[in-house]
């Protein structure tokens, strides 16, 4: 019997039995779907819908935490202001160090020591100074053996009061120095005991400085009295080197007072560079100038000195008639003193730049000069001792002339004894004067 085969109602054929590989796959997906979960609103069991359940008015839905966002340059900043204090702190502490270490070596007070061992010193080279100014035959400054001789007694007691002073005041910044000292090394591990260290600094500063006006003020007077000498020694030493180094002799007695480098400006001619001397008798200007003598190129290869006493006048013919300070731009200051002269070979009138002087102190020296003041600073040489008869020349004995004391010096002639004529004016520090009408040469003294 044939088997008939009925189709299906989509007109396919469909085979009754399935691949294993399309069951297996099939049933794999159904596996992996999610159950469907019943809705809120519906009754499970009746299938109806329930009304949701109202929710509490005081109920707060939690919310979890959300966490800022981390930005990239906050955390550098806060790292970099860290880095910044730490370097302020570092630098506030290595300049207060500094000042510590500065301050601390001067509590010793060893420098004072210092000083008064070169005031001992300084009183003894003074006292050598006026012995050697004395064998050079300075004759001014009668009153400065007296005066070193009075700073030395002086000295004596005042040197053993500052050192008791000195070793109290020690004692006393010992004790201070450790205690600032431990304050410090505090700060250097607490930045915010800084502040309060330098204060304790600046204080210890004061301290110091105190402790050193107390010792140094016991001789101070003595101090600034031997300066002063020293400087009048100073200025003494340069006249008699200047005056050793010189083209001209001084008369016989006449003694050097002061001198200065200058210029004179001649008239119609460059400024002669040279030495103003000022002597108790005279105002001389001697010529000092280096002149070339053989260049190569541009460049000077020889040079010498030239020296030459250009003019003088005695100090009882000088007038101070100006004074000027120039100054002009890019230029040193200038200071010019215009002089009168009369009664030597100087020219009536005379332009000096003095260099490293001031005019008002050099018109105040010629006027002392002038007046005699210098006189009375005068030292008499020490008599030589007068010769016995063995050592008497022959010829000459006990009836031999001696020289008129000052209060027995003849009266200065005022007509000139070769042809009866009146003699010019005779000023102060003359020592020889020309008659105008027959040339003859009257000696003064």
């Amino acid at each position: 019997m044939t088997k008939k085969t009925i189709p299906s109602k989509t007109g396919r054929d469909k085979s009754r039995s399935q691949s294993p590989t399309i069951r297996s796959s099939i049933s794999s997906s159904q596996s992996q779907k999610k159950p469907l979960m019943p809705s809120p609103g519906r009754d499970i069991k009746s299938g109806g819908v329930q009304p949701a359940r109202p929710v509490p008015r005081d109920f707060v839905v939690p919310q979890r935490p959300v966490s800022a966002p981390v930005i990239p340059g906050q955390i550098s900043g806060v790292a970099g202001a860290a880095q910044a204090q730490a370097a302020e702190h570092e630098s506030r502490v290595a300049l207060l160090n500094s000042r510590w270490n500065s301050v601390a070596g001067r509590a010793s007070l060893a420098s004072l020591y210092g000083s008064m061992d070169a005031m001992t010193n300084q009183l003894n080279r003074l006292l050598t100074g006026v012995s050697d100014l004395r064998a050079h035959g300075y004759r001014y400054g009668r009153t400065w053996e007296e005066q070193i001789a009075s700073l030395q007694e002086a000295w004596a007691r005042q040197r053993q009061e500052a050192t008791r002073i000195l070793e109290d005041e020690r004692r006393n910044l010992d004790s201070t120095t450790y205690d600032v000292q431990n304050y410090l090394n505090r700060a250097v591990r607490e930045p915010g005991l800084i502040t309060a260290a330098d204060s304790r600094v600046s204080d210890f500063e004061r301290q110091v400085s105190a402790a050193e006006q107390r010792v140094n003020g016991v001789f101070a007077s003595t101090s600034q009295s031997a300066a002063e000498l020293s400087l009048e020694l100073t200025e003494a030493e340069t006249v008699i080197e200047a005056l050793e180094s010189a083209s001209f002799q001084l008369f016989p007695e006449e003694s050097g007072l002061h001198v200065c480098e200058a210029k004179w400006y001649a008239r119609g001619a460059e400024p002669l560079e040279g030495m103003l001397f000022l002597t108790d008798s005279r105002l001389l200007f001697e010529k000092r100038q280096e002149i070339v003598t053989k260049k190569f190129i541009f460049f000077k290869t020889e040079k010498k000195m030239e020296q030459e006493l250009l003019w003088y006048t005695p100090i009882g013919g000088i007038e101070v008639v100006g004074m000027e300070d120039k100054k002009e731009l890019l230029r040193a200051r200038e200071e010019l003193l215009i002089l009168r002269l009369e009664g030597g070979d100087a020219p009536q009138e005379v332009t000096l730049n003095l260099v490293n002087a001031r005019n008002e102190d050099w018109a105040r020296l010629l006027k002392r000069a002038k007046e005699g003041q210098f006189d009375f600073e005068h030292v008499e040489a020490a008599p030589a001792p007068a010769p016995t008869a063995a050592e008497a020349p022959v010829g000459e004995g006990a009836d031999t002339p001696t020289a008129p004391s000052p209060a027995e010096e003849a009266p200065l002639p005022t007509k000139c004894p070769n042809c009866g004529a009146a003699l010019p004016t005779i000023y102060k520090g003359m020592r020889e004067i020309r008659c105008a009408y027959c040339d003859t040469l009257i000696r003064l003294d």
